[in-house]
């Protein structure tokens, strides 16, 4: 079941939830955990929005704020995920690129 699911559907499944107040009475604690699981296992520098895809600063969002709406996100390396953000950024006119 969640190896169907990418990044950013499941960022806006989780906090469609959250937001509606139904995220827990919508999953059992063995669905939670594999959810959980799925997305601390995206991490790889940055994040990846599923298996056997390269890490990218959107999915470095979507997985990020999943796994803080999760409770979770004390689980990721933080500076992993620093690293491969600051590598992405354009100094000479702003912003973050796709990839370094």
């Amino acid at each position: 079941l969640l190896k169907s699911h990418f990044g950013g559907s499941t960022y806006c499944a989780i906090a469609s939830l959250v937001l509606m107040n139904r995220f827990e009475s919508t999953f059992d604690e063995r669905r939670l955990e594999g959810l959980k699981k799925w997305c601390l296992n995206r991490q790889l520098s940055g994040f990846n929005g599923r298996p056997n895809k390269p890490v990218d600063t959107c999915y470095s969002f979507w997985i990020g704020a999943s796994l803080k709406l999760l409770g979770c996100y004390d689980f990721v390396s933080k500076d992993l995920v620093r690293g491969f953000t600051l590598s992405a950024q354009f100094t000479i006119a702003g912003g973050l690129s796709k990839w370094p």
